[in-house]
């Protein structure tokens, strides 16, 4: 069964990623997690072994490829379905802004391409 918080409204790019991430839930782990797209607002993230209640306040633990954490967000479930669940990001830590840009616009770590940070922090909160 579908649920939705509300009508999906995005004003930020998203960009399809596949990542390990580990879900908690209730200060429970959700395993088997994989990123399918993230944004500066939020993630749908697959969750095969667990459906989870809209509204629900979940934090996200990205992974690199050697499974290495790279961003800790706190979100809430605002879609669910038998294939996962929507996460929109809430009080992102300005230390979540340069990793989230490299995400987004899939930038190395460290890349002379990626901009500053701080200067996007600042257009975004504009």
């Amino acid at each position: 069964m579908i649920q939705t918080r509300s009508v999906e409204q995005r004003l930020l790019p998203r960009n399809k990623t596949d990542m390990d991430v580990t879900m908690v839930y209730k200060d429970l782990p959700v395993n088997n997690c994989r990123t399918q797209n993230i944004g500066f607002g939020g993630s749908f993230v697959s969750t095969p072994d667990a459906a989870l209640p809209i509204n629900a306040p979940v934090k996200l633990i990205l992974r690199n490829k050697a499974g290495n954490p790279v961003l800790t967000v706190s979100g809430d479930v605002v879609f669910s379905s038998d294939k996962g669940v929507g996460v929109e990001f809430r009080d992102l830590q300005t230390e979540a802004y340069g990793p989230l840009l490299n995400l987004v616009y899939s930038w190395p770590q460290g890349s002379s391409s990626a901009p500053n940070p701080v200067k996007a922090i600042k257009t975004f909160g504009r």
